[in-house]
């Protein structure tokens, strides 16, 4: 299936980017949603029927109750969605930011959104959260005064509900959460520059750290290294350009900010399994 970049179907009143809607694949003649990227958040919640939910390398089987959070840029795919009802929820990342405050460092898995699966859950056993989603689209329906705000509310809710049930498991002391604040400026530029030739001195200085300092304060707090953090960036785009272009691979290498296409080959292939021609094989559609 041919990938694609899609964009959210419409903004909010308050000018942030929601959008909530039912995607409907009942008495249709084998419906399916295309393999596809976006830079925002999608939570599913499956209505009616069973599906395969393809996740960049992996296969989730999604039952009727089941919720699922994807991470942003990630590619997802449903090969054969007859039977099911959706309803879906899509939202900007930056949208939860605005009344983070102090917490911020709470919205960490959303903000990064390294694994493209967030969560996954039946709602069957989930009463509190299926609240929150009914919350969610009674405002949507009705839209009442200050709608924004209440969904943006209710979403909070919702991911302090999975957090504190370990459906997103993310512990983070006080001190992590200073930290966070500090990387902030870097972690922003390096999403907007990841195709350019960035040295981890340089990135340290924008947040007026050390290059040691820098180095220990971003693995305690994403996990891992800088220039992993850097390549998993560059491979998101990798990605996109080899299911959705033509262009050779040597030019998505030099495109996306690899110094040679066999530097690119192997990050690939360490990160996917597979080699960026694989990859393509798999995931282009040329008809």
């Amino acid at each position: 299936m041919k990938g694609y970049q899609e964009k959210l179907h419409k903004p909010d009143p308050a000018g942030r980017m929601l959008s909530i809607f039912r995607n409907d694949g009942r008495g249709k003649d084998q419906p399916r949603v295309m393999q596809h990227w976006h830079d925002y958040l999608e939570l599913l919640v499956l209505e009616e029927g069973s599906c395969d939910l393809d996740l960049e390398q992996q296969t989730i089987r999604l039952q009727a109750g089941d919720l699922f959070l994807i991470g942003a840029c990630t590619g997802h795919s449903i090969r054969d969605m007859s039977g099911c009802l959706f309803w879906v929820m899509q939202f900007a990342k930056e949208w939860l930011y605005d009344l983070s405050g102090p917490e911020l460092s709470d919205l960490l898995p959303f903000m990064q959104s390294d694994k493209p699966g967030l969560a996954h859950l039946s709602l069957n056993d989930q009463p509190a959260v299926r609240s929150l989603l009914q919350d969610i689209e009674r405002d949507d329906l009705d839209q009442p005064p200050a709608m924004a705000l209440s969904v943006r509310g209710s979403l909070l809710k919702l991911f302090a509900c999975l957090i504190r049930q370990q459906k997103i498991h993310f512990p983070v002391s006080r001190q992590e959460a200073l930290w966070l604040e500090q990387l902030q400026p870097a972690l922003e530029y390096v999403r907007g520059h990841y195709s350019e030739n960035i040295s981890e001195k340089e990135i340290a200085a924008i947040c007026y750290l050390s290059q040691s300092h820098f180095s220990r304060i971003f693995r305690q707090i994403t996990g891992q290294k800088f220039m992993s953090y850097l390549h998993f960036l560059r491979l998101q785009e990798g990605r996109r350009l080899l299911a959705t272009t033509g262009l050779p691979v040597a030019r998505i290498a030099s495109d996306i900010g690899f110094t040679s296409p066999s530097h690119f080959a192997s990050v690939f292939r360490q990160a996917s399994g597979l080699t960026p021609l694989a990859y393509r094989k798999k995931n282009f559609d040329r008809t």
